[in-house]
């Protein structure tokens, strides 16, 4: 019932997060249980947050021993947050003997057609690439398996957790979720040991989970794909006639260029070092500006008079979700600073911070509403406090981009030259990638032939 409850609030949660969520390939996910849910783990507690919201199957979560805890917090935990606690030999060596527990819980669990959810990189860390898995997700899977002798295969399903930045309010979400894996295939073999099976299925699951992420290999690949996607990507979804909505054709994009970033490294790395100094050049100028590229990219001189007759008529709306959400929304931001906090925490903690601090405003906000006025109306209360507050911050983020435009027109007006230098810059940075772009797809298809 707590489960069940949460699950719906924090779903509410996330929405009003991030400016744009996908989930996709939920068909993969087989209609019965049991099943071994995997994912990459950038942003520490949101990452079993989202993915619990966003899936059918009620979760047991593998989570580390230290933040479970004992007493009323680790009952708590386990009974009602469905928590299964793991003990690291990094952070715990003096109890890693309670694992057994831990293997046999698990193995209960899907032996009742349960589903788990298991960070096998054992690490949360905000970056881009999947760190090597470890293998306790197939002993699991394995021994699940043999405990119930005869019973179907249990599939591992990978999700792969594509966050623009976690840690940054009204960002992007796209979870990616791949196609079931399923460990029979290795375990039948003949010609390995048992030892060596553990280790090529936890192989095999890496590449597949890979597969569903923006993987960047190593921090100059993802140094590289960062100024790519600062700029360049514009230009592609254009140029695609790629919608706003559309993430899923974004992220192939995005995986173009972790794949071209290697070729480039690999059989032409004089156009790589160019591309990259130019990039630097160019992105270290518009900072200095005080300029992002899309200021630059959407250049106009001209004032657009239809957004300011948009603007126009949003704005009571605006004002109405300012006004019921201006206190909890100043409190999250407060209370986030206030909290120190490792880096990999910060989304996490404002996200958990926002879900209470709402639900009690909204809720408090009701009955005074339904006491002072009308119960049917203050049933309605909530929804329209919610969709106002999703809207104003709509509605901020367009109004800011339009004073950096305006910002932009200034700046031409009275120093036209810099502007000028920025637009060519671009120009021939833009034309310098189509043309690597050009070269790499070329040798995709001759690679083919």
């Amino acid at each position: 019932m707590i489960y069940n409850s949460l699950k719906v609030l924090v779903k509410l949660t996330t929405y009003a997060y991030f400016k744009r969520i996908k989930i996709d390939g939920i068909g993969n996910i087989p209609q019965k249980g049991p099943y071994i849910f995997v994912a990459n783990h950038p942003s520490a507690f949101m990452d079993p947050v989202v993915i619990a919201g966003a899936i059918k199957p009620a979760l047991y979560f593998i989570a580390a021993g230290e933040y479970v805890g004992k007493g009323l917090k680790g009952w708590i935990f386990k009974k009602m947050l469905h928590m299964i606690p793991v003990y690291r030999p990094d952070t715990r060596p003096g109890e890693t003997f309670k694992n057994n527990e831990m293997f046999e819980h698990c193995y209960t669990h899907l032996n009742k057609q349960g589903a788990l959810l298991i960070f096998p990189e054992g690490v949360s860390v905000t970056d881009r690439i999947l760190k090597p898995l470890k293998t306790g997700v197939i002993r699991i899977a394995r021994g699940a398996e043999l405990k119930n002798l005869g019973s179907q295969p249990i599939p591992i399903v990978p999700i792969g957790l594509n966050y623009s930045n976690p840690h940054e309010f009204r960002s992007d979400l796209l979870m990616k979720i791949g196609e079931p894996y399923f460990i029979n295939k290795v375990f039948k073999r003949e010609d390995i040991t048992e030892k060596e099976k553990v280790v090529q299925a936890t192989n095999e699951l890496e590449k597949l989970m890979q597969d569903t992420l923006i993987h960047t290999v190593n921090d100059e690949v993802d140094a590289m794909w960062k100024k790519l996607d600062l700029t360049f990507l514009r230009d592609l979804k254009q140029e695609q006639d790629i919608k706003f909505y559309d993430q899923l054709k974004e992220f192939e994009l995005k995986q173009f260029f972790v794949s071209a970033i290697q070729y480039f490294r690999d059989h032409n790395l004089s156009k790589y070092n160019e591309a990259s100094a130019k990039l630097e050049s160019y992105l270290l100028n518009l900072d200095r500006a005080g300029l992002n590229d899309k200021n630059i990219a959407e250049f106009n001189r001209e004032m657009n008079y239809k957004k300011i007759l948009s603007f126009a008529l949003g704005l009571p709306f605006f004002l109405l979700g300012a006004i019921f959400n201006f206190i909890p929304y100043n409190t999250v931001i407060f209370l986030s600073r206030k909290i120190k906090m490792n880096t990999t925490f910060k989304g996490s903690i404002a996200l958990a911070i926002g879900l209470f601090t709402f639900l009690g405003w909204y809720i408090a906000l009701t009955i005074i509403i339904g006491y002072l006025y009308f119960s049917w109306f203050a049933i309605i209360c909530p929804i329209l406090f919610y969709a106002t507050g999703i809207y104003s911050l709509m509605y901020l983020a367009a109004i800011r981009h339009s004073a950096s435009r305006n910002n932009l027109r200034k700046l031409f007006s009275k120093n036209s030259a810099s502007v000028k230098n920025l637009l060519f810059e671009r120009k021939e940075l833009i034309e310098l990638l189509k043309a690597s772009k050009e070269e790499f797809e070329q040798a995709n298809t001759n690679q083919l032939l």
